[in-house]
């Protein structure tokens, strides 16, 4: 048997000499012992697996016993100058796994076990045929091996499941943000009606348009006001917001921002302008604003945000304004303003009009190609897609909470060599199953024979490059354009090393970070950094909303 747990030196100081152990007892006799590295430094972090063949009696009978002990306290000067030292330690990730000797199999299958990525437990076991049918147990169920030659070789594969949704389009109209010109925005007054009798508030006609769709647009200068000696001259832009269903209420969580630039020919005077959010429902209503800086010198560049929570009816509706209102002349005269960079996203909850299930993406290690796609529900039931295949809405609460993702944690196979005849040359291939957890961390599910039709316990693993010449990588460049509605997601490409996405309309993308938009003519890039990342991990996912969105990205592969 082999028993498994992922530990993380958190500090804050270095262990000194031996740090901890873990151990497989027999009732009170020690059988097998792993110890984490001497002098463990602050934020090593690593899987400590302790195996050994034990009497399947004694297993029976719960004499076998599993424990970890790890140095959080050592004061032995003589062995590690500066002790005392203290250390904590997270464990995480604890696995185990027993295989019975056995002669041979009758019949192969699969099964699937989802834990609890908190508490363990149990969640969904499910069976299947080699091929992703669903299998019912006839007979009793023991691990398979070798032996008998029933089990024949297979390709090495690469095999990872994860949670996703399907979408009714029906319940998805009318969710995509958009943002339009407001055709009288000097009627949105910024300043309090009546504070200001000596100024010219004038409509800025058909300039806002190239702001809300990615591109520029420039106030002033402006003369004198007209209507009064030394009054002041302002001119203003805006737009409609708008994102949701009708259905949805409450509130939502709105973001908005632009950058001004003063071109001048003069410096600013006091109150240079304001950015304000209105109601437009609620009789122009102003929910929140923000002053542009006094006295702004030529030159001068500021990004103007606002965040609010506005009304869901409101904002569905194209309600919810955003007004920007800019000085053009004052007593010291004339000056312009440069208005770009606009952007905005709304934390729209999700509609309840989806159905979750599982899908379990089958890959050749060598060349990348998929294998097999064979999608379930969560109780391992075939399932029929019917609509948009999607990512799941955040895990939330009220009457029917959504699982939490974690649920469906990423496997890939790690290929590995073993030498089992002491020789110091690798002699025999196995698999090694590494699970990837919501935060990225690998964990040791088992090691198996290349087939995966039975457990192997190496005798003494070693680098495969001891077989001779390392096995030539390189990368796969790969380049998809998406129609508007269309989805690229990180999870399908499990070797991934680097992706760009180039917007040639407008798009969304959902990071770990959460949900921002992609405007027109944006190009976005993330790749590995270190030479020793392994890949590029989500959550990731572009969707084209209008136009295209060309998305160029890399995989790493074997020659």
């Amino acid at each position: 048997m082999a028993v498994s747990v992922h530990a993380d030196q958190l500090g804050p100081d270095t262990g000194c000499a031996i740090t901890g152990a873990v151990r497989l007892f027999n009732g009170t006799t020690p059988v097998a012992t792993v110890l984490p590295p001497n002098g463990a430094p602050v934020g090593w972090s690593g899987t400590l697996t302790v195996e050994a063949d034990v009497p399947a009696a004694d297993l029976a009978a719960g004499n076998i016993a599993y424990f970890a002990a790890l140095d959080t306290y050592d004061d032995s000067p003589q062995a590690c100058p500066g002790t005392p030292r203290k250390a904590s330690w997270k464990l995480s990730g604890l696995t185990a796994s027993v295989a019975y000797e056995q002669t041979g199999c009758t019949t192969q299958f699969l099964r699937t076990v989802t834990v609890d990525c908190e508490t363990g437990a149990v969640l969904t076991v499910t069976d299947t045929t080699l091929d992703g049918a669903p299998y019912t147990v006839t007979g009793e169920v023991g691990e398979c091996t070798t032996g008998g030659g029933c089990c024949p070789a297979e390709e090495c594969r690469d095999t990872s499941t994860v949670l996703l949704c399907d979408l009714d389009p029906e319940c998805q109209a009318g969710i995509e943000p958009t943002a339009t010109d407001e055709p009288n925005p000097a009627s949105f007054n910024n300043w309090r009606p009546g504070s200001r009798p000596t100024w010219c508030h004038l409509e800025t006609p058909g300039q806002g348009a190239p702001v809300w769709a990615g591109g520029s647009a420039v106030l002033g200068p402006d003369s004198k006001c007209s209507t009064a000696s030394g009054g002041d001259t302002h001119r203003a832009i805006g737009v409609h917001l708008a994102a949701g269903s009708p259905s949805l209420t409450g509130t939502v969580d709105v973001t908005v921002s632009l950058r001004v630039t003063n071109n001048g020919p003069n410096p600013g005077y006091m109150g240079d302008g304001r950015f304000g959010l209105w109601d437009a429902s609620a009789g122009q209503s102003r929910i929140t604003y923000v002053n542009v800086p006094s006295s702004a010198p030529v030159g001068a560049v500021y990004t103007l945000t606002l965040t609010a929570a506005v009304p869901a009816a409101a904002l569905a509706a194209g309600d919810i304004v955003a007004v920007l209102d800019l000085e053009t002349y004052h007593g010291g005269g004339p000056k312009a303003w440069k208005v770009d960079e606009f952007k905005w996203s709304a934390e729209v909850p999700a509609i309840e009009c989806e159905s979750q299930f599982l899908r379990t993406i089958v890959k050749d290690c060598a060349t990348g190609a998929t294998v097999s796609v064979v999608d379930t529900t969560l109780d391992g039931e075939p399932y029929e897609v019917t609509g948009d295949v999607g990512q799941c809405a955040p895990a939330s609460g009220g009457e029917n909470p959504q699982p939490d993702p974690c649920q469906a944690n990423t496997v890939i196979e790690a290929c590995r060599c073993d030498d089992t005849d002491g020789d110091g040359v690798a002699d025999t291939d196995y698999v090694e199953l590494l699970a990837v957890d919501c935060e990225g961390a690998l964990t040791s599910v088992g090691t198996y024979t290349p087939d995966l039709s039975a457990p192997y316990t190496p005798v003494a693993p070693m680098p495969c490059e001891t077989l001779g010449a390392s096995p030539a990588t390189g990368v796969q460049a790969r380049r998809v354009e998406l129609a508007a509605g269309e989805t690229w997601n990180v999870l399908a490409w499990p070797t991934l090393q680097s992706v760009t996405a180039v917007a040639r309309g407008t798009g969304t993308i959902t990071t770990a970070d959460g949900t921002s938009s992609l405007v027109t003519g944006e190009t976005v890039t993330w790749s590995l950094v270190r030479d020793d990342d392994a890949l590029l991990t989500g959550p990731l996912t572009i969707t084209a909303d209008t136009g295209t969105i060309a998305v160029s990205f890399t995989t790493g592969t074997t020659l």
